[in-house]
């Protein structure tokens, strides 16, 4: 809040996939100017385009995977009519949907100084989901018979090098298993976040964590 600042203190901004700017405060009654003092060498952009696909979720659920993601890096957002998703949204109400996403993405990559602004795409079905191109294609299933987590470790050890990684996250009820086929037909490998049942917001959470942190260990 700019009632807080006085002439000449300065600040930390951010010009979106530019970089970070130190910038002097010109304040007067009628408008405030920041200044650019200097350009600061922070690459904070993670190593590969991360793009998670997240089922719609109840209440608060997927605005707090949303607002998680784009914290820990990721490049674009799907929402996905999942079979199984009890959020139904209409092409009505889809548009005031995303605004308001869009905007949380945006408060939250400020708030992480991200460099660049996450997209919110449109909400996407099944048909859409299995076109999507990426270099490694993980979905996360409950129900995956290999409840270790070295599966993972090892797709990601051997993959790191790759450009795009998307990731699917499915609803409260679980994916359907004509999605799971369908999925696995198309190139998406099933993986599991270990021997516990996750919630789907903390799924998304825990497997950008792991790939983040795989990521960044490579640096």
């Amino acid at each position: 809040h700019v009632m807080r600042y006085k002439n000449n203190d300065q600040i930390i901004g951010i010009v979106e996939g530019e970089g970070h700017y130190l910038a002097s405060l010109m304040i007067n009654s009628k408008q405030v100017v920041g200044k650019i003092i200097k350009k600061i060498d922070r690459d904070n952009d993670l190593k590969a385009d991360v793009i998670l696909v997240c089922a719609l979720l109840k209440g608060d659920k997927f605005e707090l995977a949303l607002q998680k993601a784009c914290e820990l890096g990721v490049k674009e957002i799907y929402p996905y009519q999942a079979k199984r998703s009890i959020v139904k949204i209409d092409q009505k109400g889809e548009d005031k949907k995303i605004a308001r996403w869009q905007k949380i993405v945006k408060e939250a990559a400020e708030q992480s100084e991200r460099i660049t602004l996450p997209k919110v795409q449109n909400i996407i079905k099944l048909d859409d989901l299995i076109k999507i191109e990426a270099d490694v294609k993980l979905l996360a299933y409950e129900r995956e018979s290999e409840t270790s987590t070295s599966k993972l470790y090892n797709i990601l050890n051997h993959q790191l090098d790759k450009k795009k990684i998307v990731v699917v996250i499915g609803p409260e009820g679980g994916f359907d298993n004509s999605e799971i086929k369908k999925l696995l037909e198309n190139g998406f490998e099933s993986i599991s976040l270990g021997k516990r049942i996750l919630r789907a917001e903390t799924a998304a959470i825990s497997l950008l964590s792991t790939i983040a942190f795989m990521l960044e260990r490579r640096i």
